[in-house]
């Protein structure tokens, strides 16, 4: 993309995020399951439909030494301790790109 994730190739559609939550057993005891609904509120809300939430069955990342869950993958990157807020930061940081 000409220009990071804001548009795409200079055809000025933006860019659609992939934020893919994990909801294998660290993640989903760790807060992915309870806090879903309002991820998706909170997300929807302020990007409308430039975000495309999924879940998995499981990232994998919990396999990690020195693990935090939850993880969340926003497009190719990681999150880990993934609250709302945090998620939120780093969907901004990429809508200035």
């Amino acid at each position: 993309m000409a220009d990071g994730h804001s548009t795409d190739s200079g055809t000025g559609v933006k860019h659609k995020f992939e934020l893919v939550v994990c909801m294998g057993t660290s993640c989903y005891t760790m807060g992915a399951a309870a806090h879903i609904d309002k991820l998706v509120d909170t997300v929807h809300q302020k990007y409308g439909e430039r975000v495309n939430i999924t879940a998995n069955i499981c990232l994998g990342q919990c396999l990690l030494e020195n693990s935090r869950p939850p993880y969340v993958k926003l497009d190719d990157d990681i999150i880990p301790d993934a609250t709302i807020e945090r998620i939120v930061e780093n969907i901004d940081k990429r809508c200035k790109k």
